[in-house]
Formats: C-alpha cells, sequence, structure tokens
C-alpha cells in the first residue's frame, strides 16, 4: 500500500501538471509502484553491506547481480513486502557466506559457483515469472542482452582468477549463483503451474 500510495499521489500530480496524459496513467503508476519499490530494497541491501562492513563486496556484488538478473528474468514475488523480506534474506545470506567461507576455499567455490551458474544462465535465460510474463519479442532482445552480460560477468570472474584475486572472484560467483537461483526457482514455479493447469 506504500508504494501504491507514492505512484496514485506523484501521477495524479503530473497529470494535474500536464506532464502526463490522463490515458497514461495505469502505466505511470505501475513504472512508479516498481521504481519505488526497487529503490527501497536496493538502500535496505546497502545498509545492511554497510552494517556489517561489508559495502564494497555489496557494489561489486549489485553490479553483476541487477543488470544480469534484469534481462535473465527469474523469481517474482507476489507483493512488494514478499519481495522486500525474500530480498533482505537473500543478502543476509550472501553476507553470511562472506563473513564465514575461508580463504582457502575462494578458489575452488569461486570456479564451482561460477561455472553452474553460467551454465544455468545461458541455458534457461530469460526465464518468465507467472508475475511476469514475457512476449516473444521481449524473450529475444532479453536473451540477446543477458548472453552479453553473462560474458563479460564470465570474462571478469577468469580474470580474476587468472591474477589470483580469489576474494574478489567469490563476490563475482556469488552475484551469478543468486541470478542463477532465482532463475531456477522460477523456472520451477512455471513448471509447477503449468502441471497443475492441466491436470484440472
Amino acid at each position: 500500500m506504500f508504494y501504491r500510495r507514492i505512484s496514485v499521489g506523484l501521477t495524479a500530480r503530473m497529470i494535474s501538471a500536464g506532464v502526463v496524459k490522463e490515458e497514461d496513467r495505469d502505466v505511470y503508476q505501475y513504472s512508479i509502484e516498481v521504481v519505488a519499490a526497487l529503490i527501497v530494497n536496493f538502500v535496505s541491501a546497502l545498509i545492511l553491506f554497510l552494517v556489517f562492513g561489508r559495502l564494497s563486496e555489496g557494489l561489486i556484488f549489485f553490479a553483476v547481480f541487477f543488470p544480469l538478473r534484469t534481462y535473465s528474468g527469474g523469481y517474482h514475488a507476489s507483493t512488494h513486502l514478499k519481495c522486500y523480506l525474500i530480498s533482505m534474506a537473500l543478502m543476509l545470506a550472501v553476507i553470511f557466506c562472506l563473513n564465514n567461507t575461508s580463504q582457502t576455499d575462494y578458489y575452488m567455490l569461486s570456479a564451482v559457483l561460477g561455472l553452474f551458474s553460467i551454465l544455468t544462465v545461458f541455458m534457461l535465460a530469460p526465464v518468465e515469472d507467472k508475475n511476469r510474463p514475457l512476449d516473444d519479442k521481449e524473450i529475444a532482445v532479453y536473451r540477446g542482452k543477458s548472453l552479453k552480460l553473462l560474458a563479460v560477468d564470465g570474462a571478469a570472474l577468469i580474470l580474476l582468477l587468472i591474477f589470483r584475486m580469489e576474494f574478489y572472484a567469490y563476490v563475482v560467483s556469488l552475484g551469478l549463483s543468486v541470478t542463477a537461483a532465482s532463475i531456477i526457482v522460477a523456472k520451477l514455479n512455471r513448471l509447477i503451474s503449468t502441471k497443475i493447469i492441466i491436470e484440472k
């Protein structure tokens, strides 16, 4: 409701000011609502990383996760509250991994998680979620962009490993892993939903 009130209020003001046409009200309300939710989630996540002394790692994580997640698709919660809670839980999980993984394991985990995630994104992206369907044009465009981003992230991971910057490689691999996990969950949800519909 918080995001809804913001989007309704801002859209009404823009319409009154003549910036937005009345017939475009729904489009702008939805867009503002989504952007507001993303900003709150992002700022909250940064605060979490800052509190735990992992701000630089958080920025690297988001540099990998956000662009790739945008185009590869993945799980979308049915409400903003669920999205927020899941996002914060994931960020805490990432911080936990950063704080509790032994330095001797960075290289191996980076390689294994990175390879698994890259293959997952390559094979499945973009994946639709029941709460965010895609049309044929979007699928083609999103796949192309997700593969380009995947190539950049993969190259960065390889270079970091070559130059023995294992910790940063591990951060990159976590960004890839969370993206891959989101894709897998969305794919499973779609398969389950399809099965239920067929059985009915």
